[in-house]
């Protein structure tokens, strides 16, 4: 069993255990999906520097668009950024989306919001930075942590 992906496919895989029908479906499991889900973005993603409230995956979001027939190959995340000038002073904060899609081999980042002193370029090159690195899949962090044995369930 691999227990290490890129952050990007271990969340998307499980964000397509939440709910979904078939052999991917673990009903029983679903809170600690979602304590996964929260603990790989809180471990992985920015923080601090700017980040200072955190980067967020939009989990009910995916699961809106999937009950809705909408597309789910993308991940959905927001963020506020703390500005501050070079003494270090608060110049407010700008809200911003990024939209995870894959592509060959990959994936390409999108962010949404305004662009103030290049703030855009930062988030996506940090973001793909974090999402780009090895993470321990769902299954390898549950084993980990004593949740369940993967290997008898699948």
């Amino acid at each position: 069993m691999k227990t290490d992906a890129p952050m990007y496919l271990a969340l998307h895989e499980a964000l397509r255990r939440l709910g979904t029908p078939g052999p991917l479906a673990v009903p029983d499991l679903h809170d600690y999906i979602e304590d996964y889900l929260h603990e790989m973005c809180a471990l992985h993603l920015p923080h601090g520097s700017g980040f200072d409230e955190g980067v967020h995956l939009q989990i009910s979001k995916y699961t809106a668009d999937r009950e809705m027939g909408r597309d789910t190959e993308r991940l959905v995340f927001v963020l506020a950024f703390h500005h501050m000038n070079d003494a270090g002073y608060h110049t407010g904060w700008t809200h911003h989306s990024v939209w995870v899609t894959p592509v060959f081999g990959g994936i390409k980042l999108r962010c949404g919001g305004p662009d103030r002193d290049g703030t855009k370029e930062y988030i996506l090159e940090l973001m793909y930075g974090c999402l780009t690195e090895e993470v321990p899949t769902f299954e390898g962090w549950a084993y980990d942590q004593g949740r369940f044995n993967t290997k008898e369930k699948t």
